[in-house]
């Protein structure tokens, strides 16, 4: 499983929060985590992007222009499993 982290500033606070979630989370489960920063050539090689800052799994948006908490993340992360 991919979780990826869509941001503005890889060095900004949301960025930060969203990255030790997901550090958090890949503890427990098998997911791999993919940073994309708005603006790079992979962003705008998609059609169609998540607003920044963002959180998705598997390609599917679990949060627009926000952070999640490690449990949120979990959460999500079980419904897909289920």
């Amino acid at each position: 499983m991919l979780l990826t982290l869509y941001v503005n500033d890889p060095m900004g606070q949301r960025c930060r929060i969203n990255m030790e979630a997901a550090k958090k989370v890949q503890e427990e489960f098998p997911v791999q985590i993919q940073v994309i920063k708005k603006g790079s050539d992979e962003y705008n090689r998609q059609d169609a992007p998540p607003p920044c800052p963002s959180v998705c799994l598997d390609g599917r948006v679990l949060k627009e222009y926000g952070v999640m908490s490690s449990e949120d993340i979990k959460k999500e992360l079980m419904k897909f499993l289920l």
